[in-house]
């Protein structure tokens, strides 16, 4: 049954249809449906910003501090405020959380960067 959701959102270059929200939302029902939401296993996704990565540690100086200075938090975010939110969301304090996307962008989308 869940596959079957999974093979929808999928075009023909083997990319998801749709964005992130929409991933959770359609994968979160049919888990609700089968119950499996109860068990808890909730559907969400992270939508993270710029992380201070080796890879973009390997950007110029000067690119990241312009990718920082037009963050509103004023930095990247670090590999472990990523992983902090994934351990929440797979923590039963989280266990009424689904079809949602958290987005951890040092404030970008209030902004609408």
């Amino acid at each position: 049954m869940i596959a079957r959701y999974l093979i929808d959102m999928v075009d023909e270059t083997g990319y998801l249809r749709g964005d992130l929200a929409t991933v959770a939302e359609k994968l979160g029902a049919p888990l609700a449906d089968v119950g499996a939401v109860l068990a808890g296993a909730g559907v969400n996704a992270l939508a993270p910003g710029h992380v201070d990565t080796s890879k973009l540690r390997g950007q110029l100086d000067a690119t990241r501090r312009v990718i920082a200075a037009n963050t509103p938090a004023g930095r990247l975010a670090e590999p472990e405020e990523i992983a902090h939110a994934v351990l929440y969301l797979v923590s039963p304090q989280a266990s009424f959380i689904t079809g949602q996307v958290l987005s951890l962008n040092g404030g970008d989308t209030i902004v609408g960067i």
